[in-house]
């Protein structure tokens, strides 16, 4: 309550340096605090930053857990994982996505991340993250979703020579199945990582999300810029962003104005978002 007032008072007096202060520590959050952050812990805390800077948005914090993370511990998939990151997959997401799995296990395994208990080694979730800069046949016929993608970035842009197309294909666990309870350390450590491949993976010309409860993840990927695909025929939802027609930097900064001055801006969403929000 202190924390605030003095906060309120600040903005009060002094209009245009609160601004300045809340812009410079708003992108030192999100470029080297976001950008140095490894482990699961550095991860969930830079996330309560950026959910704090952006309390007043109404919407970005509702997605960031209490959680600390500590018993959390992050690693790259080997060969001897793979069995289990496909039973898992089929365990929560069924035989369709498993099928997907592994088979990006065997195209780019370098794409996934594992979480597991620091304690028990018990694997939590995991990721993955695929990169395509010209997909082969093979590849569009045997993931169904990832031919929807390239079909829309056949209609939305002409991809660069050098650049590539990022796919948040995968996010599998139960943490990431049953969103009704709201977020969690996993889904923090997953807001993270995502954030930082948009603002600081360079060459990027635009990134998608495929998510299994488009319901739950909508009003934050709405907010966020993000466009929704159709995807007739797929239970998954997919979102996605042009980076050439928005660039990170220019992105980091959209919601500024209402991060500084929501209160003179009191109809943040429209109607079905907050009665959506009301539901959780």
């Amino acid at each position: 309550m202190l924390c605030e007032s003095l906060d309120h008072d600040l903005r009060w007096r002094d209009p245009v340096g609160y601004e300045r202060m809340h812009r410079q520590i708003c992108h030192y959050a999100l470029d080297r605090l976001l950008r140095d952050a490894q482990d699961p812990r550095a991860c969930m805390a830079v996330m309560r930053t950026i959910g704090h800077l952006r309390r007043r948005g109404g919407i970005v914090h509702r997605y960031i857990s209490r959680g600390d993370g500590e018993d959390l511990r992050a690693s790259r998939a080997n060969p001897a994982d793979h069995d289990e990151l496909v039973a898992l997959t089929r365990e929560t997401h069924g035989e369709v996505t498993a099928a997907s799995v592994r088979f990006w296990l065997g195209r780019q395994p370098e794409a996934f991340s594992l979480l597991r208990c620091r304690r028990s080694d018990r694997l939590r979730a995991f990721t993955s993250r695929l990169t395509l800069r010209a997909p082969e046949r093979e590849e569009l016929e045997n993931d169904p979703v990832i031919a929807e993608i390239w079909h829309d970035v056949g209609r939305r842009m002409s991809v660069p020579p050098a650049a590539h197309i990022a796919i948040a294909r995968h996010l599998v666990g139960p943490d990431f199945k049953d969103l009704a309870t709201g977020p969690s350390p996993v889904t923090d450590v997953f807001l993270a990582r995502m954030l930082h491949s948009w603002l600081h993976e360079p060459a990027t010309a635009a990134s998608y999300l495929v998510v299994t409860d488009g319901r739950w993840w909508r009003p934050l990927m709405e907010h966020m810029g993000q466009y929704e695909v159709a995807c007739a025929g797929h239970p998954d939802a997919i979102f996605g962003h042009d980076w050439l027609a928005d660039p990170p930097k220019v992105w980091r900064d959209r919601h500024l104005d209402e991060e500084l001055w929501a209160e003179r801006h009191p109809i943040l969403f429209d109607c079905a978002t907050q009665s959506h929000l009301s539901n959780w």
